[in-house]
């Protein structure tokens, strides 16, 4: 695979290009492409969304402050707004 700021410059180019196709919310679409050779599956979260997916019962919150909770694969800052990744399949 690539570097790891090579692949944050890539995922704010393909948010942008997102964005240009005229999706407002590139958060509800799934990311599909090929780096390296290998398909990746790509889902992007704002930090509320994130938040929700997972921290929903007492333990995991519990976790979550003592800092157990998973962490996004990626965090990116594109247009005033930032987008947790996760890569849902290397």
């Amino acid at each position: 695979m690539v570097n790891s700021s090579m692949f944050e410059t890539m995922l704010k180019g393909w948010i942008k290009s997102i964005k240009d196709a005229g999706f407002d919310d590139p958060t509800k679409e799934i990311i599909k492409v090929t780096v390296g050779g290998k398909l990746l599956v790509i889902q992007l979260y704002t930090e509320e969304q994130w938040e929700a997916k997972n921290s929903k019962t007492v333990a995991q919150r519990v976790l979550k402050n003592i800092g157990l909770d998973k962490v996004a694969d990626y965090t990116v800052y594109v247009d005033g707004i930032i987008y947790l990744v996760e890569i849902i399949k290397k």
